[in-house]
């Protein structure tokens, strides 16, 4: 995050001399994942996880997969940071007092 401290620049510009500007790979912490299996061909192709964060030193996402109880590293691993987006949007709307 940029630092006033800092003249409005990331800690990473400042120490490498060299704007930051690789945002692609953040995703939204505890979002809901995808993961391709290839086991076999009658299993399915993708399981349900979440998203814990990266793993240092390798390509890849760590994952929490509550089917087999286990973190998995991945690197093909497609997001859904909406679904969470829009469960909180539907739980605010039940919060709100009603017009009675």
């Amino acid at each position: 995050m940029p630092s006033t401290t800092l003249n409005r620049k990331t800690p990473l510009e400042v120490w490498s001399s060299s704007p930051a500007n690789d945002y692609d790979y953040m995703r939204v912490f505890g979002c809901l994942t995808y993961y391709h299996v290839t086991e076999s061909k009658l299993d399915p192709r993708a399981r349900k996880s979440i998203f814990l964060g990266f793993n240092g030193g390798v390509k890849g996402y760590r994952l929490l997969c509550s089917e087999l109880i286990k973190v998995i590293l991945s690197r093909d691993v497609t997001f859904d940071e909406f679904s969470m987006l829009q469960q909180e949007r539907s739980q605010e709307k039940v919060k709100q007092p009603s017009d009675a």
